[in-house]
């Protein structure tokens, strides 16, 4: 998905399956595909730190040299990102399952620059084919506290940042988690 010509990301929705003990990340896109996904305790770590930096890299170039105004932008940037998200429409899958429709175990996550100003998130398995998720500063802000809130549910108690008021994934009609 980090081609132009490939389909854009659509909805995003993260789940914890008690049963795993693992969140199941689901990716939908433009043209009906859904990509699933398993994402461990350990590995939600990691994923963490590649959101974060991310963030940072968005910060940054939105105030090079001030690391103040970088962050109070960064803050306006998340309420914007917050305040202009759909949650409370049902998360709508896909038709097509590319990678195949039982959910992949991943194992790496690596952060590349993309064109436009854009981040990859490169999110693969031990072995086998994974996704590239073209990330804006806005879809950036949006998937930290959707995969927060997955973690609340699962009780990992993993330290991904303050959940307030401000930064919480609104409840939705259902008890998974999605964003546009």
């Amino acid at each position: 998905m980090s081609d132009p010509a490939q389909p854009r990301l659509r909805q995003l929705n993260a789940t914890y399956d008690a049963v795993q003990d693992r969140v199941l990340l689901r990716v939908a896109t433009s043209t009906e595909q859904e990509f699933r996904f398993w994402i461990t305790r350990r590995f939600m770590g990691l994923l963490w730190q590649a959101i974060t930096r991310v963030l940072e890299a968005f910060a940054k170039a939105r105030a090079p040299g001030d690391p103040l105004l970088a962050a109070g932008l960064a803050d306006f940037a998340e309420t914007r990102a917050m305040q202009g998200a759909d949650f409370a429409t049902p998360f709508g899958g896909g038709e097509q399952f590319p990678l195949g429709d039982a959910p992949i175990l991943l194992a790496r996550v690596t952060v590349l620059s993309g064109a436009s100003g854009r981040q990859i998130l490169r999110l693969t398995p031990e072995q086998g084919q994974g996704i590239d998720l073209v990330l804006d500063e806005n879809l950036a802000q949006l998937f930290g506290p959707l995969l927060r809130q997955a973690t609340i549910a699962g009780n990992w108690a993993l330290d991904l940042g303050a959940a307030d008021a401000d930064t919480a994934v609104p409840p939705a009609k259902d008890p998974a988690r999605h964003l546009h």
